[in-house]
């Protein structure tokens, strides 16, 4: 799999310098910035899609907004 055309790397690279451990202790990985939550649920659907699993994306948020109706 290729992420970045390896022409760009070394500019991308000269452009960043040393910034990525800073740039990681500084991400802000809380919920208060957007959170997670809806990435982790998507990822999971789709993770059961490709097992086989026929449930899509949209179902699957509708019932988790309404899962106290059924409860």
């Amino acid at each position: 799999m290729r992420i970045i055309d390896s022409a760009y790397l070394n500019e991308f690279i000269q452009s960043i310098e040393n910034e990525i451990p800073k740039l990681i202790v500084e991400f802000d990985f809380s919920e208060s910035n957007g959170g997670f939550d809806y990435l982790t649920k998507a990822s999971a659907v789709y993770s059961s899609n490709i097992e086989g699993n026929s449930v899509d994306l949209n179902s699957y948020m509708n019932y988790e907004l309404n899962k106290t109706k059924f409860i």
